[in-house]
């Protein structure tokens, strides 16, 4: 299996570490081409178009860094880069959950959504923190790899991508197949005002309470049940996203569910295995 791994916090960081570790225990071949710097909540956005020209670093044969977004860096290896079409693009993982309806925001999702634009399988990882300065991959090292082989072999639509989201706590519950939860816009605002009368604005996003949609192979008795919030874990979460389906949130989710209307882009046999 050939695998694509890039992300969005930048070529140096923990998290595509990790996911490469993880990709040598089953990949054949691994090609790592990702932004040479932060680009967290770029989404799908592309610098090319602006910049026309975009500086790429290489840094071992198949190891490369590009001063462009997550999605400029997929381009870059489909189209220059790699000289054959990946089997698989991974892109994370995540300093951080995509588990509400703002994935949109997020350079990690819009990394695997420039793969299924191109019919490439692409599943985006994202890991829960408590404390920022401390996260803690270990769930991600535990079910990383069961959760990409079964998925890769099950096999999905190649215009969804599938976003995996790994949570802190201790004990995992299970894993399962979810709904997006609602994005809350609730922050605190800190104004500080300039001396040249300019202003600053400095944001906190308060602890949000998401809803997750337990969803059942045969789709026919869905459970809503609320998560935890994102910093304090609950289930690994895998949610089904596609350009060519509407993202549904609260009551309209589970009425969708029970309509069936989103049961062709979840993979019927997909097995979660309960931890105790």
């Amino acid at each position: 299996m050939i695998i694509l791994i890039t992300n969005d916090d930048g070529f140096g960081s923990e998290g595509i570490k990790l996911l490469k570790k993880v990709a040598s225990n089953f990949a054949s071949e691994i090609w790592v081409v990702a932004p040479d710097a932060d680009r967290s909540a770029s989404a799908r956005s592309l610098d090319y178009i602006v910049k026309q020209s975009i500086k790429v670093n290489q840094h071992s044969e198949r190891e490369f860094s590009a001063s462009g977004t997550p999605a400029d860096c997929v381009i870059i290896a489909l189209y220059k880069i790699m000289n054959k079409k990946p089997d698989l693009i991974l892109s994370g993982v995540n300093f951080g959950s995509n588990i509400g309806d703002d994935v949109c925001y997020s350079g990690t999702i819009g990394a695997a959504m420039e793969g299924a634009a191109r019919s490439i399988s692409s599943i985006a990882l994202s890991q829960t923190y408590n404390n920022r300065n401390k996260i803690s991959w270990r769930n991600t090292e535990a079910f990383a790899q069961k959760i990409i082989t079964q998925l890769a072999e099950i096999g999905w639509p190649k215009n969804t991508v599938m976003s995996v989201n790994f949570p802190t706590t201790e004990r995992i519950k299970g894993i399962e197949f979810a709904g997006q939860g609602e994005y809350s816009t609730k922050c605190n605002v800190t104004f500080v005002e300039n001396l040249d009368h300019s202003f600053n604005l400095d944001f906190h996003r308060e602890n949000t309470l998401v809803v997750v949609l337990k969803v059942n192979s045969s789709l026919e008795q869905p459970e809503v049940k609320p998560a935890k919030t994102q910093q304090n874990g609950g289930p690994v979460v895998a949610d089904a996203m596609s350009d060519k389906r509407n993202t549904y949130r609260g009551e309209d989710a589970r009425e969708a569910i029970e309509n069936k209307r989103t049961s062709k882009d979840l993979p019927k046999d997909f097995k979660g295995e309960v931890v105790k």
